[in-house]
């Protein structure tokens, strides 16, 4: 099968690092505005949509011991930020155990900075399979970016199958669409790698 030129105006090397570019940078943005917007809307007062069947809504403070009391006929959706989830959970096992809630604590923290050197690292293996004719690090990075999308992707539709939402579902919905794109990209790419040098196998 040929390859598939998924770029109009350029080549498919220089079309995958301006792709990693985007995608890293928009990464960030959306790191950003997901932190500052579920902070600013729900840290204070998360709040719970309720929608019925007859097509009507409501929105109040979402209260965690009337979660399960909904009447026949009513569905929810949570808009609870995520910080709130694991805040309480840390606030939980600390109750519980005060070493042990420090350790998660702590290893969220390593959790967090690790994923985000994992995104960085992505971007600079990408541009240099392109920028060095390397299919071995496409490989690489298909390896690693199609099951961490696989795990978003399904953690989002765990949440919208159980109407529930957070405002991180929403605004990374852009980023997820660019990086399955960004997939096909790498795949077309590495099929021009091996017609440049018939010896690379994937």
């Amino acid at each position: 099968m040929g390859v598939c030129n998924p770029f109009c105006c350029t080549s498919i090397r220089k079309g995958a690092k301006r792709i990693a570019i985007i995608d890293i940078v928009l990464f960030f943005m959306t790191v950003v505005v997901a932190v500052g917007l579920e902070w600013s809307l729900f840290n204070s007062v998360p709040l719970r949509v309720r929608l019925f069947d007859d097509g009507t809504g409501s929105a109040e403070d979402y209260q965690e011991t009337t979660i399960m009391n909904d009447k026949p006929g009513e569905k929810h959706m949570v808009g609870k930020a995520i910080w709130i989830h694991v805040s309480n959970a840390i606030q939980h096992t600390r109750e519980y155990n005060g070493t042990l809630g420090y350790l998660m604590y702590m290893g969220i923290l390593v959790a967090i900075t690790v994923y985000f050197i994992l995104e960085i690292w992505l971007c600079c293996i990408l541009i240099r399979a392109a920028t060095e004719k390397r299919v071995q690090f496409c490989k690489k990075w298909l390896l690693f970016r199609i099951p961490m999308l696989i795990f978003t992707l399904t953690c989002t539709g765990i949440n919208l199958a159980q109407n529930q939402y957070t405002v991180t579902d929403v605004v990374a919905q852009p980023l997820n669409l660019v990086r399955i794109y960004s997939i096909f990209v790498v795949f077309q790419l590495r099929k021009k790698l091996r017609q440049m040098d018939p010896k690379l196998m994937f």
